[in-house]
Parts: C-alpha cells; structure tokens; sequence
C-alpha cells in the first residue's frame, strides 16, 4: 500500500515536471553537457534547463524545471522549483513550492511553501526550512529541519529529529523521534514496530501507533517480494518480451525508429494521450451510443501501452548495444536487445520511485511515438483519397 502510494505520488510528479512548464512558454532555455546560471545572474521569466550537471546560483523570477545527473540550487527561485534528477542538492530560496524526484536529495535551504521530495534517500537538512506542508516518501526521509506545517512521509525509516509546527503522517517499517524532535500536532505511525523516542523529544500532541497488519507468512503486509521472486519475474518478463519481439519485430522496430528520430514529439503526444485516455474513456461512457466506442479506446490504448513498455525496452537495449558495438565490434540481434533491455530496466526498476519514474517515462515516450505513427498513417490516407 506504501509503494502504491508512493508511485501514484511518483506519476503525478512526473506529469508536473513534464507539463507544468510547457516549453513554448519557457522564456529561457538552457542545455548542454554542464549548464551554470553564474551567481549574479539572472532570468526574468521561467527558465528550463537539462544537462548532465545543472548548477542554479543566480537568481530566476519564474519557475525552474531542471533534468539533470546533479542539481545544485544556491540562487533564488521566485516561482516553484520542478526538479528530476539522480543527485540534487537545494540550498537555496523558493519562494514558492518544490517538487523534486531523485536518488537522493538533500534540501538545506528555504522552501516558503510546500515540499514535496520522493527518492531513494531524502533529508531536509538542519538549516533546511519549510514554510507549509511537506510530502516526503523512498527508502529513507530524515527531517532535521523545520516545517511550518503537516508532515507526511512514506518511508521505510523515518526521522525527525526537527520542529513540526502541523500534524506529522508517517507510514513505513520505522519511525524515529531524536532528541531534538519538536512536534505541535499530533503523530499517527502506522507501522511494524513502535516509534522510538529518544529523550529531550517533545510531542505535544502525542503519538498514535497502529500496527500493521502480518502476512500469512509471518512478513509484514506490503513488504517487497524476495530477491528470488523478483529476479524471476525479471527473467519471465524477459523471456516474453524476447518472444514478443520475434513474433513483432517489424512493428516494434518502427516505433523505435520514430522513437529515435522525433523524441520530443513523442514525448508531448505521450503526456497529452495518458492524461486524455481517462476523461475521453468516461465521455464515450456517459451515453449508451457511446459505451462500445468508450470500450474500444481502452482497449486500444492497453495494446499500445503494451506494445510501448516492449519498445521503450528494445529502444534501450538497441541503444546500449550500439555503445558496446562500437566499444567491442558486437552486432546486436533484435531479440537479444529486448532482452537486454529489459534485463537493465528491470534492475533499475528496483530503485524505489525513481525506477518506476523511469519505466513510466518510457511508456509515455513510447506511446507517443504510436500517435505519431497513426497520425502519419492518416495523413498518407487522406493524401491517397485526395489524388
């Protein structure tokens, strides 16, 4: 229930950082191998940038959508901060809200209203301050800060050892309150074993502990497979996919084609058919002409959901397998580049939140490139009704 919570906040993140800054309104845009807004500086409108490393030191008057390995914010953000990346390091001011996915992430600066931070490790730092709510959930959440409002962490290990000003949600396998924990509101920990508190915490509105409920196998409910398990479910999945792509190879090898030669295109015609796909499916519902219609889209677009999870992994074992063709002189069969790639993605899919960030992102991608691909299909059509 933790881990569904946490993708479902994971995927509503993901369209923020893709749609929230829509690229024809950004008014700067920076990219490149290392991108630095130097100290002094400054943007005067919303200002997206993607690099390998992204270092924001100046200041920017609207919002801010980074992509990068490492981000490092030491400016001044006027608007909210959108940020994905494996590394980000936030010492800076927000005025407005931060939303960020990474590996690990560490804010040690002033976030003036709300924070929400998925990843593998994440810590609001000692000096780190939160003006309003924060939303925090991965493997680790540490709360040494302040937060000027509601707490709510989804976590294996939770620690707070800060000021909570609101009521603090935690939810995960540990919880633990350090002696210089300050917390106004109340505390409700669902979870396997007590919190425990160290001495000098202060819980003004006490502590309520409510204990998950155990497996029938004696493991606590919502606990991830065994290693043997999941690297069966890897080993299936590759197999299929293996299979898939020597029944399909000509389908699935056109879409990655489209995938590689128009990536941004594919990528707005994902977003815009995976946030449609629902509102579109309840209007064709609504009226009795309009069920079976509503049923085929569903229908249609699960096929292509499929059929893009296999191309995004043939895309990527295609890709690697050209580094190591070059770098080895191997020539990569199709099938062999499925199983590559699912084989890798299904590793990384391991790393919590921000593996299922990176196979969601594929998908998207992916079916993207299928709208494309029906809407070039369509435009031959009406050119051959026309002549």
């Amino acid at each position: 229930m933790t881990r569904l919570r946490l993708f479902g906040a994971g995927l509503a993140m993901c369209f923020l950082a893709m749609g929230a800054i829509a690229p024809a309104a950004v008014a700067a845009i920076a990219m490149g191998e290392h991108v630095q807004l130097k100290r002094g500086e400054a943007v005067q409108d919303d200002f997206l940038a993607m690099g390998n490393t992204v270092r924001l030191l100046g200041d920017v008057t609207g919002d801010v959508l980074a992509m990068a390995q490492r981000l490092d914010v030491d400016g001044t953000i006027a608007g909210d901060l959108f940020a994905l990346a494996q590394y980000i390091n936030a010492t800076g001011t927000v005025r407005g809200s931060s939303r960020l996915l990474a590996q690990s992430l560490t804010v040690a600066g002033r976030v003036e209203r709300s924070l929400t931070a998925f990843g593998e490790s994440v810590e609001l730092a000692e000096d780190g301050q939160v003006g309003g709510n924060m939303l925090a959930g991965g493997a680790a959440v540490r709360v040494l800060g302040a937060v000027g409002g509601r707490l709510r962490s989804y976590a294996e290990l939770t620690v707070i050892d800060g000021t909570v000003v609101g009521d603090v949600d935690v939810e995960g396998n540990r919880l633990e309150l350090g002696p210089r924990a300050r917390v106004t509101g109340r505390i409700k920990y669902v979870g396997r074993e007590p919190a425990q508190t160290a001495p000098g915490a202060v819980l003004a509105g006490g502590i309520t502990f409510v204990q998950r409920a155990e497996a029938s196998d004696g493991t606590a409910a919502g606990r991830r497979p065994g290693l043997g398990a999941r690297l069966l479910a890897l080993l299936k999945s590759a197999s299929f996919a293996a299979v898939l792509v020597w029944l399909c190879g000509g389908p699935v090898g056109v879409v990655v084609d489209v995938l590689a030669r128009r990536p941004l295109p594919s990528l707005g015609a994902g977003c815009l058919a995976t946030t449609l796909v629902g509102p579109v499916f309840v209007l064709a519902m609504v009226t009795v002409l309009g069920q079976p219609f509503g049923w085929l889209a569903v229908t249609v677009f699960g096929a292509a959901y499929a059929l893009a999870a296999l191309s995004f992994r043939v895309l990527f074992g295609s890709l690697l397998g050209g580094k190591l063709a070059k770098r080895f002189g191997w020539n990569l069969h199709p099938v062999a580049a499925a199983l590559l790639g699912v084989t890798l993605l299904g590793l990384l899919t391991q790393v919590p939140v921000l593996g299922g960030i990176l196979a969601f992102t594929g998908v998207v991608l992916v079916t993207g490139a299928l709208f494309i691909l029906l809407k070039e299909a369509l435009g031959r059509a009406s050119v051959d009704v026309g002549q």
